[in-house]
C-alpha cells in the first residue's frame, strides 16, 4: 500500500502550528512513520534552516521549472538533510526516493 504526503507551507500565512513552523510538520510526519524515533524539534530545525530554494530568493531557480523537478529537489533535501542524517530511516523504503 502506498501513501502520499503533501507538505504545503507558507510559514504562518495560512495558519499557525503549535511548536513552530514547517519543521514541526516534518517532525510530526517523521514520528508518524517512525514512532520510536527520538528526534526532537531542536534536532530538526538546524537541518532545515538552509539549503532550500526559498533561502535564496535572490537566486533564480530556473532548473526547477516543472512540478516534478521542484518536488524532487525538495524531497531530496528533506530526506537527506532532515530525516536520514538524524534517524535510522531508510529513504528508499520510507520515502520511495530511490530509482
Amino acid at each position: 500500500m502506498s501513501s502520499k504526503v503533501l507538505f504545503w507551507d507558507f510559514d504562518g500565512t495560512l495558519g499557525h502550528r503549535r511548536g513552530g513552523k514547517w519543521s514541526s510538520a516534518l517532525l510530526e510526519a517523521l514520528h508518524e512513520i517512525e514512532p520510536d524515533c527520538d528526534v526532537t524539534l531542536d534536532d530538526l530545525k538546524p537541518l532545515v534552516s538552509s539549503g532550500f530554494p526559498w533561502h535564496h530568493p535572490d537566486v533564480a531557480h530556473t532548473h526547477l521549472h516543472t512540478p516534478e523537478l521542484w518536488w524532487s529537489s525538495l524531497r531530496k533535501q528533506v530526506i537527506e538533510k532532515a530525516y536520514s542524517k538524524r534517524t535510522r530511516l531508510d529513504p528508499c523504503r520510507h520515502f520511495q526516493s530511490c530509482s
